[in-house]
């Protein structure tokens, strides 16, 4: 990354300072530095590709593929196109047009797209901006339609009115002053102060028109962007946040569960899911997403009724992601909730329905067998005749 960040800030001093269209005519250390990120991205991309056990599986790469055709065309620029040049023994300008090649230069600056792995707040940021393309448009289509509109009311008002023909003058002129000075706030002060100098019904009448403009305009949708804005940003970091949340989960907790599936049929049983629980790096990735273990762990009565039921391996990691406890509440956390006290309930009332069963039975055979009821029955019937 840092090679990619110093090549990036080559290619401006390069464009800056060397006027040769071929490289062998450009100054030493251009050729030099030239030849150096050359072979730095060649052997980069040789290192890259020589680690892929199955050469094939290369092509489903989006970046390296993306880095192959960016290292393809460095090589054609600083080694194949100085050998085509002087085998052809063209020199400058007089020989094939090389010039725009050296636009391709630009494409190096993808590079730094790499650079968001690093950063993933960056990563949010580009991604807020893609969310909220749709919000922003509106808000500029909506500045758009308030511009034009007080446009025409400023222009039919000050067109006759040579003392502001530089800012009201045409209806283009008045939609640019309003842009600049209105939105944007660039000379706002200039345009108000002309306008109160000036006198009359018709400029305070404007004077008027135009404030009202700023409050619409600059202050009122521009400050709603704003929000809008910041809403998204904050929801895609949510969602970023989950995103990086299931790539923990799948590269470590999957591993562990899928380790401790003796079986390998793709599920999971209450013994395998305890022993995950208790191995120690299982619980220091549940740990470090804030996952609630010993609620994790009542909820696996959610799971299995007895010791021999087994569950999908993926219903186990959904069970993992919404037991996190920085998830914001939700009707899905609510009704999940509550599915599990029905549950809770549920099993409690069958547990003590067996229990009086069990116990009524063996009443109804020690009265069968004796002819009076067992010393505990008895005591339970004595504790319960009133006094």
């Amino acid at each position: 990354l840092a090679i990619i960040s110093v090549n990036a800030l080559y290619i401006g001093i390069d464009a800056e300072l060397n006027d040769a269209d071929l490289l062998f005519d450009a100054f030493w250390p251009f050729v030099v530095f030239e030849n150096l990120f050359c072979v730095f991205f060649s052997f980069e991309w040789a290192v890259r590709f020589g680690a892929f056990r199955c050469k094939r599986d290369s092509l489903n790469d989006f970046w390296f593929k993306f880095d192959s055709c960016l290292v393809l065309l460095m090589v054609a620029e600083t080694w194949l196109m100085p050998i085509i040049t002087v085998l052809t023994g063209s020199s400058g300008g007089a020989g094939m047009p090389v010039g725009p090649l050296r636009l391709l230069r630009l494409l190096r600056f993808t590079r730094m797209a790499r650079l968001m792995r690093s950063l993933p707040e960056l990563l949010t940021m580009i991604k807020g901006m893609k969310a909220s393309a749709r919000a922003v448009g509106s808000s500029l289509l909506m500045v758009a339609m308030l511009i034009y509109v007080f446009a025409i009311v400023m222009h039919m008002a000050l067109n006759d009115d040579d003392r502001v023909e530089e800012y009201f003058g045409t209806l283009p002129l008045c939609m640019w002053t309003l842009l600049l000075d209105g939105t944007l706030m660039d000379g706002t002060g200039a345009v108000l102060a002309k306008l109160r100098e000036n006198g009359g019904v018709t400029s305070w009448l404007a004077l008027t028109v135009f404030m009202a403009f700023i409050l619409l305009s600059a202050m009122t949708v521009m400050n709603m962007l704003i929000g809008v804005l910041c809403e998204v940003v904050s929801t895609v970091a949510q969602n970023e946040k989950d995103e990086a949340a299931i790539r923990v989960m799948k590269d470590s907790i999957l591993v562990q569960l899928k380790r401790f599936d003796v079986n390998n049929n793709g599920c999971i049983s209450r013994e395998e899911l305890a022993g995950v629980m208790r191995d120690p790096q299982a619980r220091e990735v549940l740990q470090s997403l804030e996952v609630d273990i010993g609620y994790l762990t009542d909820l696996q009565i959610f799971l299995f009724n007895d010791s021999s039921d087994e569950v999908r391996i993926q219903t186990v990691m959904d069970l993992m992601l919404a037991s996190r406890g920085d998830l914001p509440t939700c009707v899905k956390h609510l009704a999940r909730f509550q599915a599990f006290i029905r549950r809770v309930v549920v099993t409690e009332v069958n547990r003590l329905q067996e229990l009086m069963q069990r116990s009524f039975k063996e009443a109804s055979e020690q009265i069968g067998t004796t002819g009076c009821l067992p010393p505990s029955a008895s005591c339970h019937t004595t504790a319960s005749r009133p006094k």
